[in-house]
């Protein structure tokens, strides 16, 4: 029984080493979330959350229905300062995302001192749900 399991699992193991998808993109529109909205074209990517902005001004090309690529990110304020020079300004951000049927799963990272902004779902035609700052 032990031989029979073990050359399953080698089976297993061999035949979906070898298994790769073809690249893919990212369907057109809008997709929602809890606190987050992305609209995909064909150019770009723009994201909205409550009280922060992002964008990938590229196409995003899916391998093994996984994205990382570089964008922007910038944090939006309540109400805005009389001087522009306090204002926030746009930072560099790695978006990873993982795509399972109509929903990606997102990670965005500030790459200036690593930080993690968290955790976000998106679902292809659903209505997001924001509440956003004032």
């Amino acid at each position: 029984m032990k031989k029979l399991t073990l050359c399953i699992l080698i089976f297993i193991f061999l035949g979906c080493e070898n298994i790769v998808s073809e690249p893919s993109e990212l369907a057109l529109g809008k997709w929602g979330g809890e606190q987050i909205v992305m609209n995909v074209t064909e150019s770009q990517i723009n994201f909205s959350w409550g009280c922060a902005f992002g964008e990938i001004n590229e196409k995003v090309i899916l391998k093994d229905g996984k994205m990382n690529v570089i964008g922007q990110y910038k944090r939006g304020m309540g109400i805005m300062p009389a001087d522009p020079a306090l204002w926030p300004k746009w930072q560099s951000a790695r978006y990873e995302g993982i795509l399972q049927g109509k929903t990606l799963a997102i990670k965005v990272v500030l790459i200036d001192g690593n930080i993690d902004l968290g955790n976000f779902s998106v679902t292809l035609g659903q209505e997001e749900k924001i509440f956003y700052c004032l």
